[in-house]
């Protein structure tokens, strides 16, 4: 990085070390920006009370920032430093990855760790049946130039995907799940070559992950490496926009909360535009980048004759958010849709005031109001919203690049203009109340238009739409991609088949039979989640704020059943395994000024018809027993609280802080996620814990809380979200599950440590583990990419024959021979590490792609994958290891050939291939250590 772009960040570290007191109130996005030196990384407190006064005697339904604000809430609280100040997920997670071991040259992989088995694959969900519902959100899409049938998409955690609909519909890929919690905002694809694809890292629009930086790969998207745009732990970057010259693709230039950034050098040295705060879009003036347009937080600029010009006197009062769109039909156009900054409530009644679209027809150098009705921003199908709406998180504009006049804008709906934005009609072209083909699911994240075919796409918090005809209609091209955001699932031990979720703004879903599709069973955002563990027609799921529904047909329909109860924005809910009419509720009812004024554990002994207050407290985490269902702990703001029975007339709480319980001070910052109870022992109690306080999470009890033990050695510095008490029916004492920021790690006693355990899963956060007993079975809820299932533990296998595909991160081991023809994808953070005690065979058909890590060992299970270790060159010389030998690895010349014809990749080529059958046993072993010697 060049020293101007150090002073800068300099410059920022100094601001974030201002007094954030006595904060104004306003939406939480406005709270954190930091291009304008307003306020540092605020503490999360602080952000609350903020949000607190800001919402105090406002709407807060559709459209008024509520609900996003307490997504965001809920998400940061476990994810906050020491000392209470938001945390870089994203920069953390890739930390805590290359802390486990070395990291190799596409920063997302782990080496030099033991990893045990573990078959991680997706049961979707990659379409959910119901109007409404949706698969997750895409921030932003990215055609390729000259293949009308690829397209990119990024995601706010769930990575890049590539579409390609050459069969019809879209097939999805997944091109990043090797990266850790990668959230994407903007991707560009080089114009000379679309093998080159830059993609700039982070959600800016509702900050689920923050930026990393910028990101490149030379290979299509089939391994990624880091430029010189690098965020630390410290920078909260939200990234907007990138834009690469076409007449000068060294040329490039990042917009983000922080300020724009410049590289002359394709990515390498970055500086900042003084002369521009934080933006949210730039745009070039087609066919003449000498001309560029920039806005930002209520701000907007042109730049010609080689400096910027401030034309901010043109935006209208109250202008917050700002989108601008060109096209070469006519590259003197420039227009400018504005997003409000409040809702305006005067006299008692809602007041109109969509700020308009701007239309510039001199390349910037004026911007008229081209029109202010009706509002296009609101979420009314006839535009008649008066209220509240939310262009400050989601809003878009794009302009047909044949057509100057056709433009689509929107924010809760997809509005058309045909007469260059003077009028967009009397109702918008999509609307998310329609059960039609006009339907697309609200919230507007993108709009673009592809060059090749003039079909319209938008992305919206339930995927991904397209038109072929101008917006008359609407498809759905979303199934397969695997985004959505899950709360929490749940399982039934009689039946292996169903699953049951609460997702981010797509519903509460159940799952339909064995398939990787689910349909819905109650709307908006889904949130803990039960079946009936005697009928699995009894479904209980649960909207924000504890509003509980209850179905007793499968999910066809539901019932409110939670009567004046109310609880946090996740309200947990547990039942009693062999009495499952007995369900618990972790009620909390709170003061406009956030005080308590109730928090206690409610019962029910018929299925929520009736609900009795049995005291305690669990309106932050709930378990209950199984060999002793009276058993119940509960967890509330630092408080600890078990009783033995939970079931009778009046249960008695007792305090479960013993010896070894985390100070307040620590659980302010690292508050605790969930609670599991030893299924053969309600005596055993394990918490798991949120934030970045090192030491701070995993504890256990042996002794109901009197006495607690700190478990967390091994464990990297993320937030741990989940925990299950694991069964592998007495073999291994002690087996417990995790899941953190960056996927699922294992322990047992045997073992002593935790060990990583996601061979073939994503490096994603896991919200939610949930373990079937009967099948020794663990599913895993993630924040970003659907719900996944494996075996468990199973120690060390004796023979094991790979044939898949494998991508991502994988380890085998096995105590005789593993056999593997087994094709290794690309890069992509790909790495595969194969360790067997007598040998290791590859056989015809087997290719490790380029750009992908592929190591081989003869070794015992229990030594792991020896430290430091580096791979085996094409002739199998490396100096040995004490008692491990790396396995020589030899491919077939005609599968290189292809592999690499098809890759068009500039990495280099495998170099001097051999024969494909290979095989290394344990002679060859003692025999090479003894030349050693």
């Amino acid at each position: 990085m060049k020293k101007s772009y150090c002073v800068l960040r300099l410059a920022v570290a100094i601001l974030l070390l201002l007094n954030v007191s006595g904060l104004r109130a306003q939406k939480y996005l406005d709270v954190l920006e930091t291009g304008k030196g307003k306020i540092g990384p605020i503490t999360f407190k602080a952000l609350q009370d903020s949000m607190r006064t800001y919402f105090t005697g406002k709407n807060t339904g559709k459209g008024s920032g509520y609900k996003p604000w307490k997504r965001y809430e809920e998400w940061m609280k476990y994810h906050q430093n020491p000392g209470g100040t938001l945390g870089n997920i994203a920069a953390n997670s890739f930390e805590a990855i290359k802390s486990l071991g070395t990291v190799n040259q596409h920063a997302s992989a782990i080496e030099g760790v033991t990893v045990n088995t573990g078959n991680w694959s997706n049961i979707g969900p990659v379409y959910n049946q119901g109007t409404g519902t949706g698969i997750g959100r895409p921030n932003c899409i990215a055609f390729h130039p000259t293949n009308s049938n690829l397209v990119y998409i990024g995601a706010p955690i769930g990575g890049v995907w590539r579409g390609d609909k050459s069969s019809g519909s879209f097939v999805w890929t997944p091109l990043s799940d090797g990266i850790a919690t990668l959230g994407v905002s903007s991707i560009v694809l080089h114009p000379n070559d679309p093998n080159i694809i830059y993609v700039l890292t982070g959600d800016g629009n509702r900050g689920d992950s923050y930026s990393t930086g910028l990101l490149v790969s030379y290979d299509a998207g089939y391994s990624w490496k880091e430029t010189g745009l690098k965020a630390t732990r410290a920078d909260l970057w939200r990234g907007y926009k990138l834009l690469i010259n076409p007449q000068r693709p060294s040329t490039m230039y990042v917009a983000m909360n922080a300020g724009v950034f410049r590289s002359y050098d394709g990515g390498n040295d970055w500086h900042p535009i003084t002369q521009l705060p934080g933006c949210y879009d730039i745009e070039f003036k087609p066919s003449d980048t000498t001309v560029m347009y920039a806005c930002g937080f209520n701000s907007l600029y042109t730049f010609s004759g080689g400096s910027w010009s401030n034309k901010s006197a043109y935006l209208p009062a109250g202008t917050r958010r700002i989108a601008i769109a060109v096209t070469p039909a006519d590259n003197s156009k420039v227009y400018v849709y504005c997003g409000r900054h409040d809702s305006l409530f005067i006299g008692g009644v809602w007041v109109p005031s969509f700020k308009g679209v701007l239309r510039s027809d001199n390349s910037g150098s004026t911007y008229p109001l081209a029109c202010n009705r009706p509002n296009i921003s609101g979420y009314n199908q006839d535009g008649s919203s008066k209220d509240n709406e939310q262009s400050d998180i989601d809003m878009d504009i794009t302009v047909s690049p044949t057509n100057s006049a056709l433009v689509y804008a929107g924010t809760h709906n997809v509005w058309k203009s045909s007469n260059s934005g003077t009028s967009f009609g009397s109702s918008a072209v999509s609307y998310w109340g329609s059960a039609t083909s006009s339907y697309v699911h609200e919230d507007i994240n993108f709009l673009a238009i592809n060059p090749l075919d003039a079909s319209v796409y938008c992305g919206s918090d339930g995927g991904i739409y397209r038109s072929t005809n101008g917006g008359t209609s609407w498809t759905d091209m979303g199934y397969g991609l695997v985004i959505s955001q899950f709360y929490r699932i749940a399982v039934q031990q009689a039946n292996p088949n169903i699953v049951l979720n609460g997702s981010q703004d797509a519903a509460a879903n159940v799952r339909v039979g064995s398939t990787s599709e689910y349909k819905e069973v109650s709307g908006g955002d889904g949130m803990d989640c039960m079946i009936d563990e005697q009928d699995d027609n009894v479904l209980y799921t649960t909207y924000p704020n504890g509003v509980l529904y209850r179905s007793l047909n499968g999910g066809t329909t539901v019932t409110a059943i939670n009567g004046s109860l109310t609880g946090n924005w996740i309200t947990p809910l547990v039942m009693d395994r062999y009495k499952s009419d007995t369900i618990y509720y972790g009620q909390v009812n709170y003061n406009a000024g956030g005080a308590v004024l109730s928090d206690n554990v409610w019962r029910s002994f018929n299925k929520g018809t009736n609900w009795t207050n049995i005291g305690g407290g669990g309106s932050g985490a709930l378990a209950i027993g199984i060999n002793n269902t009276g058993r119940l702990y509960g967890y509330s703001a630092g408080v600890m609280m078990t009783t033995a029975n939970a079931n009778a007339a009046s249960p008695v709480w007792v305090n479960a802080m013993g010896t070894n319980y985390p100070s307040a001070g620590t659980l302010a910052d690292a508050p605790i996620s969930k609670i599991t109870v030893n299924p053969t022992n309600d005596q055993e109690v394990w918490f798991c814990m949120g934030g970045y306080t090192p030491g701070a999470k995993v504890f256990r009890s042996l002794d109901a809380g009197a006495n607690w033990e700190n478990m967390g050695a091994g464990l990297p510095n993320v937030a741990v979200l989940s925990i299950a008490y694991g069964s592998n029916l007495g073999l291994y004492a002690g087996g417990v599950y995790v899941g953190t920021d960056i996927g699922v790690f294992y322990r047992n006693n045997d073992i002593g440590t935790w060990i990583p355990f996601r061979n073939g899963m994503p490096a994603v956060p896991v919200w939610d583990l949930k373990m079937n007993f009967s099948t020794n079975t663990l599913r895993a809820g993630t924040y970003g990419r659907g719900i996944w299932e494996t075996s468990i533990y199973s120690g060390c296998l004796t023979d094991i024959s790979l044939t898949t595909f494998l991508e991502g991160y994988h380890y085998y081991q096995a105590s005789n021979t593993i056999t593997t023809q087994s094709n290794i994808e690309f890069g992509n953070g790909n790495t595969v590490n194969l360790k067997a005690g007598n040998y290791v065979q590859l056989t015809p058909g087997f290719i490790a792609g380029n750009a992908a890590f592929f190591k081989a060992y003869i070794g015992p299970c229990a030594a792991g994958i020896p430290a430091g270790s580096v791979p085996v060159d094409e002739n199998g010389k490396q100096p040995l290891l004490p008692n491990v030998l790396p396995a020589i690895v030899k491919l077939d010349p005609v599968d290189i050939k292809k592999k690499n014809e098809n890759a068009a990749t500039v990495q280099p080529a495998i170099k001097k291939p051999e024969p494909p059958v290979i095989k290394l046993d344990a002679a060859d072993v003692k025999k090479s250590n003894q030349k050693q010697r």
